[in-house]
Order: structure tokens, then sequence, then C-alpha cells
């Protein structure tokens, strides 16, 4: 299994919970970080040894990175949108995040991507190890992943900011 994470390398971004998720699996795996650290731990010292680490990459490479790996992993703790999120998943990339994102109003948990509580880094592998395990699952969920990124137009964002400053103003 191909899992990447994309963003900071910072604990607000879930990262200490995603390496503790790897630190679990018992399926093989290859995992990239593509981020700058935010402050140097042990346990992110041991991880940039460990791992493959890119500090930074220019927009096609990491949509490259996107569609060479499997799934996105991005456990944020809180994050105003996350548009990463819709990046990999237009990759074909499935995205495990939290409802702390912009997840919940993008995809339902179970289609594209996965949905997982904040700092658990056993739900996190718990996912992992499913994907892992059955590829059928894992290609289905890419090509939701597609389709659902394939939804989220400008048209519908226009169409939804409309409708929700119509709702708010008043009555006539």
């Amino acid at each position: 299994l191909r899992v990447l994470f994309v963003g900071l390398l910072s604990q607000r971004k879930g990262i200490g919970y995603l390496i503790e998720a790897l630190d679990r699996l018992e399926v093989p795996f290859r995992f990239t970080m593509l981020g700058r650290p935010i402050g140097r731990t042990p346990l992110m010292e041991e991880a940039l040894g460990r791992y493959e680490w890119i500090d930074s990459a220019p927009h096609d490479r990491v949509l490259q990175l996107m569609r060479d790996h499997d799934v996105l992993v991005f456990p944020s703790l809180f994050e105003g949108f996350g548009l990463v999120i819709l990046e990999a998943m237009a990759q074909g990339t499935v995205v495990i995040t939290t409802p702390n994102t912009a997840a919940p109003d993008l995809f339902e948990d179970g289609h594209g991507g996965f949905i997982v509580p904040i700092r658990s880094s056993e739900a996190i592998a718990a996912r992992l190890t499913q994907l892992a395990e059955d590829r059928d699952l894992l290609a289905a969920m890419s090509h939701q992943a597609q389709q659902v990124a394939a939804a989220c137009t400008w048209e519908r964002y226009r169409s939804g900011v409309l409708s929700a400053i119509a709702e708010s103003l008043p009555s006539s």
C-alpha cells in the first residue's frame, strides 16, 4: 500500500497520529511525507530518517506523487478547508481524513475516502489495513474519489454561496 501525507509536518496536521498508525500496521506499505517539519521532536526525527521525505515540490510534482500513491492520509486536528483532499481525490487517490476538515462537506464516509475520529491512530491503522487487504475496495474507492472531485465545480460552489446568502437574508 502506497501511503502519502502532504502538508506541514506538525501535530496540528495530526502527523504524530499517522506515524503511530503506521507503527501499528502489519501489512506491507510504503510511506512518503511531503512537507516541512514544524518542530523537531524525537518521533519526527525518527520518521524523517525512516520514511521517504520530500520537503517541498512544485505543484505538478505534488499531483504526480498523488497519482503514484494509493492513499492520502490527512489526519488534521483542525483545518479551514484542506484543498489537498480534493486535489488527491481528483488524482484518484483515496483519502483518509478527519471530520475537522472539509471532508464531511465533500464526501460520505466510505465513498471515495474515510473520515476517522481526530487523534485516532487506531482508526487510521484500521482503514489502511482494510485498503491494503481489499484491493477491489481500494480500486472502487479510487474511482469514487475522482467522481467526488469532478462534482466539486466552481458553479456548484457559486450556487452554494448564493444559496447560503439567500437563506441568511430576512424574509420580506
